[in-house]
């Protein structure tokens, strides 16, 4: 829902979904079966309720509800140009590292880059998780020596690389390939190790494979989850244009008719969220839980809290 949030981020949408979620989970709630298809919108109308508080709240947090007020056009009354609403918007962004402006807005430079560094950040604990519930996983079933060989070789050079970005930002590339040292310290050593090692216990191509893989996979996860950044902009845009097309008519017609917004929500409503959810799925399956799951043939069992 998180990840869902991020990119479908908009106050206004996210009310239209949470309605429509909340019907559907009427639906099951009264034993409704739906179709083939239908049936399985109808049995995860709890988490499309739980997506759609989620894009409520970023769609708060980024200043959009039916689109941005600061876009040209816009017909809607400005709900965020209150001072305790400014003050709480400013707060949450600056806690998570966002902005410290409430005028903070993905269509500003500033905004876009806050956003997809914070995307990086996400990426960075999102696959450590997955790496260290691998590592986990094999202790819990006695595979000593492949924990360290995999997950936990894998893990030394991932938070490595990962606390050279956090420590030293954007300039990350020319510190580290810049200065020999440092990138030997937190990139290199650890991956010569994990060739070492791997190659030792696995074979010379098998290891070689392996910790290559291992290395290429960091980088590329991480940057994976700038899709979350990709589709919050493209979700911005694409509503700024549906608000834009309000204006427009206002000044042909001289009256609002507010065709973009409702022609906009039925859009994102009933196509966009496909595409987001997908991505977000994707995320889940892909970066994180292929490093840790086991697929042993034991049936899942959702986490429940016994009263």
């Amino acid at each position: 829902p998180i990840f869902f949030g991020i990119m479908f981020c908009d106050m206004g949408h996210g009310l239209v979904l949470l309605i429509l979620s909340s019907i559907l989970y009427y639906f099951k709630r009264k034993g409704v079966k739906g179709g083939e298809i239908s049936s399985y919108i109808i049995q995860g109308a709890p988490l499309l309720m739980a997506s759609a508080i989620m894009s409520i709240f970023f769609g708060f947090l980024f200043g959009e509800f039916f689109g941005s007020p600061h876009t040209p056009g816009y017909l809607l009354p400005d709900i965020f140009d209150n001072e305790v609403v400014k003050s709480i918007r400013a707060t949450i962004l600056s806690a998570l590292g966002l902005s410290t402006s409430h005028h903070f807005h993905l269509m500003e430079p500033a905004g876009a880059r806050a956003l997809l560094k914070f995307t990086i950040y996400i990426a960075i604990f999102h696959i450590t998780l997955g790496l260290v519930l691998s590592l986990i996983n094999k202790i819990r079933m006695g595979e000593y020596k492949e924990a360290i060989i995999g997950p936990g070789l894998w893990l030394w050079l991932y938070i490595s690389g990962a606390t050279a970005f956090i420590t030293m930002g954007r300039n990350v590339f020319n510190v580290i390939f810049g200065d020999p040292l440092l990138g030997f310290i937190y990139i290199w050593l650890p991956f010569i190790v994990m060739i070492v090692v791997r190659m030792i216990y696995m074979g010379a191509i098998d290891g070689f494979s392996e910790s290559l893989d291992s290395f290429i996979a960091s980088l590329s996860n991480t940057i994976s989850y700038a899709r979350l950044f990709a589709f919050a902009m493209i979700h911005v845009v694409l509503t700024s244009i549906f608000t834009m097309i309000d204006g427009g008519l206002l000044e042909m017609i001289g009256m609002p008719t507010y065709i973009g917004v409702i022609a906009g929500t039925l859009f994102f409503v009933f196509f966009e969220i496909v595409f987001v959810f997908l991505q977000a799925l994707r995320l889940h399956w892909v970066e994180h839980g292929l490093k840790f799951l086991v697929a042993n043939g034991v049936p899942f069992q959702p986490f429940t809290i016994r009263a």
